[in-house]
């Protein structure tokens, strides 16, 4: 009779969570719904960046709090609080319901941000399957991507119901993710005895002090902020063009399927076990922005096809050279500066291009964006390959 070792639940449970932390049903139609509630555009603008506040500053202690105390824990610790969040969405009916719900929602996906790949990562080194990291992330990135384009499309057609109806939705998949994560296994931890390697303070200096890893944190965190915005201009730039509201739904499903194939690419392809590869992420992002910038038509959306493809490419090849950098004890401490540097570059970018739309213009703006963000990151690029590392 053939058994199995305990940890590869973890590698099974890790499809159906990452697909559950991605059913975001309610991302289409979120402004319509809090505008049903009498908020202001500025009310919903500070309810995300309280969001993203909480994010900032926790996104390392809970990184040091899986490490220390256990991935697994963080992981359910962090689905509790992401169900009490949505509860209140789904039960809340003003601006304190849901600034409460977002506090909740930063506290919960920061206790998960870094603990989940710091346990997937260190279960296949603890199988002596290490190598299979960055194939296993890419079907995870495909998981993720087919996820979100499938519930938005859903999360549409029932807000014609009820705007309540995605919430509703949205709490039987987190409860979902909540009992799976139960069911994960602990992965050992190679653990050092040296006291220089206590405490978040060392751990960051340690991560500042390796060139390479420094250099590569800044870059994904560069290239990942400019893609996340993306999420916000695409919609203006659809207006700018004139495309009805009612293709939204569909274009934003396109943008998460090739999201999904990139990252099932990037994860197979030999072409990216060389990070000489990440030029052409750099090179794909300048086109895109570019050619956002200079193109105003409905087929000027295949600039930001451009970006999310570069998107699902970043995430398996980038977490793979980062993990393979990173001691065990610290996975998830170091993957949290990594997020944090990453949030902290977001909020930076974030306003700078509102201020600058209003201003000169969306398409001004992103050309603007286009040098902001290639210049350093070719930079970076450039720093990273100057120190040779297994990858």
């Amino acid at each position: 009779m053939v058994t199995t070792h305990p940890l590869e639940r973890n590698l099974r449970l890790a499809y159906l969570l990452r697909g559950c932390s991605y059913t975001w049903f309610y991302i289409p139609i979120s402004v319509p719904f809090y505008q049903s509630y009498g908020l202001s555009f500025q009310q919903i603008m500070w309810l995300k960046a309280v969001l993203s506040l909480v994010g900032l500053i926790l996104e390392i202690p809970t990184g040091y709090f899986a490490d220390r105390v256990g991935r697994k824990i963080s992981i359910v610790v962090g689905a509790l609080l992401w169900v009490c969040s949505v509860f209140l969405y789904c039960s809340g009916a003003s601006f304190e319901a849901f600034l409460v719900a977002e506090v909740l929602l930063g506290f919960g996906m920061s206790f998960i941000a870094g603990a989940d790949t710091a346990l997937i990562f260190d279960t296949l080194r603890a199988l002596g399957r290490e190598h299979e990291y960055r194939a296993l992330e890419g079907r995870l990135g495909m998981v993720a991507g087919f996820t979100e384009a499938l519930c938005g499309l859903i999360g549409g057609a029932l807000a014609v119901m009820s705007l309540r109806y995605p919430f509703y939705a949205q709490f039987v998949s987190i409860s979902l993710l909540t009992v799976l994560s139960f069911a994960l296994y602990e992965a050992p931890q190679q653990i050092r005895q040296a006291s220089e390697l206590s405490g978040i303070r060392s751990v960051a200096k340690l991560t500042l002090a390796n060139p390479a890893l420094r250099a590569l944190i800044l870059f994904s965190a560069i290239g990942a902020a400019a893609s996340l915005s993306m999420v916000w201009c695409a919609q203006s730039y659809m207006e700018l063009t004139r495309i009805p509201l009612q293709y939204f739904g569909m274009v934003w499903a396109l943008f998460h399927v090739v999201l999904a194939l990139s990252s099932r690419v990037a994860s197979t392809s030999s072409f990216f076990e060389n990070p000489k590869g990440l030029w052409l992420v750099v090179g794909i992002t300048a086109v895109g922005l570019v050619g956002l910038g200079l193109v105003t038509s409905p087929w000027g959306i295949g600039f930001i096809v451009l970006l999310y493809m570069t998107r699902g490419i970043r995430a398996p090849v980038i977490k793979s050279m980062l993990n393979r950098r990173i001691a065990s004890e610290h996975r998830a401490t170091v993957l949290s500066i990594s997020n944090f540097v990453f949030r902290l570059t977001f909020c930076a970018l974030g306003p700078l291009i509102g201020v600058m739309t209003d201003r000169v213009g969306l398409q001004n703006a992103l050309l603007v964006v286009a040098v902001i963000v290639t210049v350093p990151c070719a930079y970076l690029l450039r720093e990273f390959l100057r120190h040779p590392h297994k990858t």
